[in-house]
Protein backbone atom coordinates (compact mmCIF):
# COMPACT_ATOMS: atom_id res chain seq x y z
CA UNK A 1 0.00 0.00 0.00
CA UNK A 2 1.47 3.31 -1.17
CA UNK A 3 0.27 6.37 0.29
CA UNK A 4 1.46 10.31 -1.26
CA UNK A 5 0.28 13.48 0.53
CA UNK A 6 0.67 17.59 -0.13
CA UNK A 7 1.68 20.00 2.10
CA UNK A 8 0.10 23.14 1.27
CA UNK A 9 0.90 26.82 2.30
CA UNK A 10 -1.45 28.94 2.25
CA UNK A 11 -3.34 26.78 -0.53
CA UNK A 12 -0.59 26.28 -2.16
CA UNK A 13 1.24 22.61 -2.36
CA UNK A 14 4.74 23.38 -1.72
CA UNK A 15 5.73 19.55 0.02
CA UNK A 16 4.66 16.38 -0.53
CA UNK A 17 5.66 12.91 1.54
CA UNK A 18 4.90 9.45 -0.33
CA UNK A 19 5.02 5.88 2.49
CA UNK A 20 4.73 2.68 1.55
CA UNK A 21 3.48 0.34 4.35
CA UNK A 22 5.11 -3.17 4.82
CA UNK A 23 4.47 -6.31 6.93
CA UNK A 24 7.00 -7.24 9.35
CA UNK A 25 4.91 -10.75 10.96
CA UNK A 26 2.28 -11.89 9.19
CA UNK A 27 1.59 -13.54 12.32
CA UNK A 28 0.79 -10.24 14.96
CA UNK A 29 0.23 -8.37 12.15
CA UNK A 30 2.91 -6.04 12.51
CA UNK A 31 4.22 -2.98 9.94
CA UNK A 32 6.51 -0.56 9.52
CA UNK A 33 5.74 2.65 7.34
CA UNK A 34 8.51 3.20 5.38
CA UNK A 35 9.29 6.60 4.12
CA UNK A 36 10.24 6.43 0.56
CA UNK A 37 10.69 10.20 -0.17
CA UNK A 38 9.87 13.73 1.85
CA UNK A 39 10.34 17.45 0.51
CA UNK A 40 9.38 20.58 0.99
CA UNK A 41 10.11 23.60 -1.71
CA UNK A 42 13.11 25.63 -0.77
CA UNK A 43 10.99 28.96 0.09
CA UNK A 44 9.52 27.69 2.19
CA UNK A 45 11.84 25.73 4.42
CA UNK A 46 12.36 26.66 8.02
CA UNK A 47 8.77 27.26 8.59
CA UNK A 48 7.83 23.96 10.13
CA UNK A 49 6.40 22.20 7.77
CA UNK A 50 8.30 19.40 7.37
CA UNK A 51 7.88 18.90 11.29
CA UNK A 52 4.12 19.35 10.57
CA UNK A 53 4.28 16.70 7.95
CA UNK A 54 6.26 14.14 9.98
CA UNK A 55 4.37 14.63 13.14
CA UNK A 56 0.82 14.20 10.65
CA UNK A 57 2.31 10.56 9.44
CA UNK A 58 3.09 9.73 13.60
CA UNK A 59 -0.64 10.54 14.53
CA UNK A 60 -1.93 8.85 11.38
CA UNK A 61 0.08 5.91 12.42
CA UNK A 62 -0.50 6.12 15.82
CA UNK A 63 -4.56 6.69 15.81
CA UNK A 64 -4.97 3.64 13.47
CA UNK A 65 -6.60 0.93 15.77
CA UNK A 66 -7.13 -1.53 12.63
CA UNK A 67 -4.91 -4.17 12.37
CA UNK A 68 -2.23 -4.00 10.75
CA UNK A 69 0.29 -2.38 14.09
CA UNK A 70 2.79 0.02 12.81
CA UNK A 71 5.20 -0.62 15.36
CA UNK A 72 7.97 2.09 13.40
CA UNK A 73 8.93 4.31 10.78
CA UNK A 74 12.13 4.22 8.82
CA UNK A 75 13.84 6.33 6.26
CA UNK A 76 17.02 6.61 4.44
CA UNK A 77 19.34 9.64 4.37
CA UNK A 78 22.13 10.27 2.60
CA UNK A 79 25.16 10.42 4.81
CA UNK A 80 26.50 13.96 3.64
CA UNK A 81 23.27 15.71 4.35
CA UNK A 82 23.87 16.48 8.08
CA UNK A 83 20.82 19.01 8.09
CA UNK A 84 17.90 16.09 7.04
CA UNK A 85 19.85 14.04 9.94
CA UNK A 86 19.66 16.41 12.52
CA UNK A 87 15.78 17.17 11.05
CA UNK A 88 14.79 13.68 11.51
CA UNK A 89 16.57 13.28 14.83
CA UNK A 90 14.80 16.54 15.82
CA UNK A 91 11.41 14.78 15.24
CA UNK A 92 11.99 11.46 17.24
CA UNK A 93 14.74 9.53 14.29
CA UNK A 94 17.35 7.42 15.88
CA UNK A 95 20.16 6.57 13.12
CA UNK A 96 20.11 2.48 13.48
CA UNK A 97 22.85 1.93 10.86
CA UNK A 98 24.80 3.18 7.96
CA UNK A 99 23.86 1.36 4.61
CA UNK A 100 26.95 0.96 2.31
CA UNK A 101 25.55 1.10 -1.66
CA UNK A 102 22.50 2.20 -1.09
CA UNK A 103 22.49 4.91 -3.90
CA UNK A 104 23.40 3.73 -7.39
CA UNK A 105 24.06 6.71 -9.03
CA UNK A 106 24.86 9.51 -6.91
CA UNK A 107 28.29 9.83 -4.54
CA UNK A 108 28.52 9.36 -1.63
CA UNK A 109 26.45 6.30 -1.88
CA UNK A 110 25.90 5.52 1.64
CA UNK A 111 22.74 5.69 3.79
CA UNK A 112 21.91 6.36 7.46
CA UNK A 113 18.91 4.18 8.20
CA UNK A 114 16.53 6.54 10.70
CA UNK A 115 13.67 5.04 12.66
CA UNK A 116 10.99 6.12 14.90
CA UNK A 117 9.66 3.71 17.35
CA UNK A 118 5.84 4.04 18.05
CA UNK A 119 4.58 3.65 21.33
CA UNK A 120 3.71 0.05 22.57
CA UNK A 121 0.01 -1.81 20.77
CA UNK A 122 -3.07 -0.54 22.51
CA UNK A 123 -4.84 -3.26 24.54
CA UNK A 124 -8.00 -3.96 22.83
CA UNK A 125 -11.48 -3.09 25.01
CA UNK A 126 -14.59 -5.08 24.94
CA UNK A 127 -17.18 -2.93 24.02
CA UNK A 128 -20.77 -3.35 23.26
CA UNK A 129 -20.93 -3.01 19.24
CA UNK A 130 -17.40 -2.68 18.88
CA UNK A 131 -16.06 -5.22 16.29
CA UNK A 132 -13.22 -7.45 16.24
CA UNK A 133 -11.95 -5.97 19.87
CA UNK A 134 -11.97 -2.63 18.03
CA UNK A 135 -10.73 0.06 20.44
CA UNK A 136 -13.74 2.31 21.90
CA UNK A 137 -11.83 5.35 22.73
CA UNK A 138 -12.32 7.91 19.71
CA UNK A 139 -9.36 8.86 17.63
CA UNK A 140 -7.85 11.62 15.37
CA UNK A 141 -8.48 9.05 12.45
CA UNK A 142 -10.75 10.38 9.90
CA UNK A 143 -12.52 8.80 6.70
CA UNK A 144 -9.50 6.83 5.40
CA UNK A 145 -7.42 6.71 8.28
CA UNK A 146 -6.49 10.25 7.49
CA UNK A 147 -5.62 12.39 10.84
CA UNK A 148 -7.45 15.68 10.83
CA UNK A 149 -4.95 18.40 11.89
CA UNK A 150 -4.92 22.00 11.61
CA UNK A 151 -2.61 25.24 12.89
CA UNK A 152 1.11 24.82 12.89
CA UNK A 153 3.38 27.34 10.97
CA UNK A 154 1.56 30.09 9.23
CA UNK A 155 -2.12 27.75 8.09
CA UNK A 156 -0.08 24.67 6.71
CA UNK A 157 -2.66 22.05 5.45
CA UNK A 158 -1.58 18.52 4.70
CA UNK A 159 -3.91 15.59 2.97
CA UNK A 160 -5.49 15.03 -0.17
CA UNK A 161 -6.81 16.88 -2.75
CA UNK A 162 -5.91 19.69 -2.05
CA UNK A 163 -8.49 20.03 1.14
CA UNK A 164 -7.60 21.80 4.30
CA UNK A 165 -7.23 20.31 7.88
CA UNK A 166 -8.73 22.00 10.63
Amino acid sequence: MFRVDKVYYNDIPVGAVCCRLEQVDAATKESKLYIMTMGVLAPYRSLGLGTYAIKHLIDAASASTNKPYIKSLYLHVQVSNDSAKKFYERNGFKETKVVEDYYKKIEPKAAWMMEYEMPPRPVPTSVEGAEDGAIAAGSKAGKGGEAKQGGGAKNPTHGKGGKKRR
